[in-house]
């Protein structure tokens, strides 16, 4: 995970933890990287379960997580 993994680890310890072991390696760089830059609010998403490129999208997208799923229920009908 290199440094920035082991200061994340120091502020958010066991909710880190438990998504990174869930991940495969690569998948867990880039959850270990939107968490660095993005804090909480990645680290949120994570815990419910979204994957990074979802992660990604909320947040680099400016979405709150209740547009989004908006959008996903008028995708759906």
């Amino acid at each position: 995970m290199g440094q920035d993994g082991l200061n994340l680890a120091g502020k958010y310890g066991d909710d880190l933890a438990k998504i990174i072991d869930n991940l495969e390696h690569a998948e867990a760089k880039k959850a270990v990287n939107l968490i660095n830059s993005y804090g909480n609010e990645a680290l949120e998403l994570f815990k419910e379960g979204k994957d990074a490129d979802e992660v990604k999208k909320i947040v680099e997208g400016g979405l709150s997580e209740t547009r989004v799923v908006v959008r996903q229920l008028i995708m759906l009908n």
